[in-house]
C-alpha cells in the first residue's frame, strides 16, 4: 500500500468494474472424469447430480473453476477424487452441505480467494473444506472467508485434514482464512489439523470467531507449525478449548503424535468453555515435547477482531474477481491520498497484516489521526514506525508526519481484512 499503488489500485477498480460486467449463466450438475486443460468460470450451480455434488471431478488433472455460486442445501458444492493440480477460486459457496470435499488427490489442490457461508451438514459432511487422504506438493487452503450464520445448519470441522499431507519441502497450507460461527457440533470445530495422523502441515495467519467445540487441533501427526492465528470465542453450550495438540483416543488408535516436530508460537488465543472458564490451551501428555513459544492465552481480544461485513483480503485483488458472484465479500480497493513536503522527501509505507509500517529519511514525529483530529498513535524523534490497526474501525484515517525539512500526511481508507 505505498505510494506507488495509487496507479495500481486504480487498475484493479477497472479490473473489477468489467468483472461486474461479466456474465452468470445457471447450469444443471456437472461430473467430468478424465478431463484435463479446462475452466469453468462464471456459472451458477444450484441443482445436485453425481454422488451429490454440484460439480464433481474424477481422475482429472490442471482445472481450473474460478467465479462460480454454488448453492444448494442437499449437495456438496465440488467433490474431486483422485485427481491433481486443481485451482478454485473467486468462488461462493451458499448453503451447501459441504463446500470443497477433495479425497485421495495427489498434490496441486489450491482453494483460494473464496466466500462460503452458511455450511449445513450434518456430519459427515459439514465442512468448509476437507481433505481425505490427500497427499503431495503444492495443497492450499489459503485467504478463504466463511460466515456461518448462528442456527443455521449442523457443521462439522470448517477446514478438516483427514489422513493427509504435504512434503517436507512443501507443507500442506492453512492461511489467511477468516471464519465466523461454528456448532452446535460437540465435536466439530475450527481448523482440524493432524487427523488420523496428517503431517506436513502449516496453518498460520488464521482469525476464528466462535468457530465451535475448539478453535484449531492437532491430535496427532508430526512436522506441523501452527503459528500467529488469532482464535477466539464466548461461553455455548458446545465450546471446549482454543488450541489443542494431542489426543489420547488418536494415539491408542495407532496413529503417532511427534511432539518435538510440532510448533505452536505466536498464536493469540481467548476462549471461553461450556462453563463459561477460560480455557485457552491444551496439550496432552500423550504428545510431549510440543515447541511452545510466544503464545498468549487470554489475549485482549473478542469477536470484534472480524469486522461485520466479511471481504476477501486484497491479496485476492489480482485475480480478476466477478463482484456479481461475491458480492458484498469483494475485496474493497484501497483509497490512498499523499500529500509531500515540497522537497518530496518520500515516506515508505505500506499495510500488511492490520501493521502499518512506514519509514522516513530523517528523524521526524508521527501521528496516526481520525479525520475528526483525534489522534490515535503518537510518537517523536525516530525515522521509522509499526503501529497496529486490529483494533480500529473501517474508516478513512490520517497519517502525519512532521519534521524539520518535511511536512506530510498520508490519508487512506482502510478496511480490516
Amino acid at each position: 500500500m505505498k505510494k506507488s499503488f495509487y496507479f495500481f489500485a486504480c487498475v484493479l477498480l477497472l479490473q473489477i468494474m468489467q468483472a461486474r460486467a461479466q456474465q452468470l449463466t445457471s447450469l444443471n450438475a456437472l461430473s467430468y472424469s478424465g478431463k484435463t486443460n479446462l475452466i469453468i468460470e462464471n456459472k451458477i450451480f444450484n441443482t445436485g447430480g453425481s454422488n451429490g455434488a454440484l460439480l464433481y471431478l474424477v481422475n482429472c488433472s490442471d482445472i481450473t473453476i474460478r467465479n462460480c455460486i454454488f448453492k444448494n442445501a442437499a449437495s456438496i458444492g465440488i467433490q474431486i477424487n483422485a485427481s491433481k493440480n486443481i485451482n478454485i477460486y473467486g468462488c461462493l459457496f451458499d448453503s451447501v452441505r459441504t463446500g470443497v470435499y477433495a479425497t485421495n488427490c495427489t498434490g496441486g489442490l489450491v482453494i483460494n480467494c473464496n466466500s462460503f457461508k452458511d455450511i449445513i451438514g450434518p456430519r459427515p459432511r459439514g465442512q468448509m473444506v476437507q481433505f481425505n487422504a490427500c497427499t503431495g506438493a503444492g495443497n492450499r487452503i489459503n485467504n478463504n472467508i466463511l460466515d456461518q450464520t448462528t442456527g443455521v445448519g449442523a457443521p462439522e470441522d470448517l477446514v478438516n485434514l483427514y489422513a493427509s499431507s504435504g512434503t517436507v519441502a512443501d507443507p500442506i497450507q492453512v492461511s489467511g482464512n477468516k471464519t465466523r460461527g461454528g456448532g452446535p457440533s460437540t465435536s466439530g470445530g475450527g481448523l482440524m489439523l493432524g487427523d488420523n495422523g496428517s503431517h506436513d502441515i502449516i496453518a498460520d495467519n488464521n482469525i476464528l470467531v466462535n468457530p465451535g467445540q475448539y478453535g484449531i487441533a492437532a491430535p496427532s501427526g508430526w512436522n506441523m507449525k501452527i503459528t500467529n492465528n488469532t482464535v477466539y470465542s464466548a461461553s455455548f453450550s458446545y465450546t471446549n478449548v482454543g488450541l489443542y495438540v494431542g489426543l489420547s483416543s488418536e494415539i491408542t488408535a495407532g496413529f503417532a503424535c511427534t511432539g518435538n516436530t510440532i510448533t505452536v508460537s505466536g498464536n493469540k488465543v481467548n476462549w471461553k468453555n461450556k462453563t463459561n472458564v477460560q480455557n485457552d490451551f491444551y496439550y496432552c501428555a500423550c504428545c510431549p515435547n510440543v515447541v511452545n513459544s510466544g503464545n498468549t492465552g487470554k489475549a485482549s481480544i473478542t469477536a470484534s477482531i472480524l469486522p461485520t461485513t466479511l471481504k476477501l483480503s486484497n491479496t485476492c485483488t489480482n485475480l480478476n474477481l466477478n463482484c456479481s458472484v461475491l458480492a458484498t465479500a469483494c475485496p474493497t480497493v484501497t483509497d490512498i491520498e499523499e500529500e509531500l513536503s515540497v522537497d518530496n522527501q518520500i515516506v515508505d509505507w505500506e499495510i500488511v497484516n492490520s501493521i502499518l509500517s512506514a519509514t522516513t529519511k530523517e528523524l521526524s514525529s508521527w501521528k496516526l489521526a481520525c479525520l475528526d483530529g483525534r489522534i490515535l498513535y503518537m510518537v517523536d524523534n525516530t525515522q521509522s514506525i509499526e503501529a497496529s490497526l486490529e483494533n480500529y474501525p473501517d474508516g478513512i484515517y490520517m497519517l502525519i508526519i512532521q519534521s524539520p525539512n518535511q511536512n506530510t500526511h498520508i490519508k487512506f481508507n482502510y478496511t480490516y481484512n
